[in-house]
């Protein structure tokens, strides 16, 4: 999810499908440090981002502030866009 990549408090970001009726796109952002507000007003924020960019079209509910992401051996973020 490059939308993800640009919100201003995000370091790192990636996507992976979750499957509920359907397949659901779930955003993880890794925060840059010394960002210290809420998770949860980060993650409406990015969910607002994604609607406002991309369009009801993917009905993205879930995007979660992680500490950081899972990587492959060859350093590359599982879901990277």
């Amino acid at each position: 999810m490059e939308v993800l990549g640009g919100h201003r408090d995000g370091a790192e970001c990636a996507a992976l499908p979750m499957r509920s009726k359907g397949e659901i796109p779930c955003g993880f952002i890794v925060l840059k440090a010394g960002v210290n507000r809420p998770a949860a007003e980060i993650e409406q924020e990015c969910i607002s981002l994604i609607r406002e960019k991309i369009g009801l079209v993917i009905v993205s509910k879930l995007a979660i502030t992680v500490t950081r992401l899972p990587k492959t051996r060859s350093a590359r973020s599982f879901g990277a866009p």
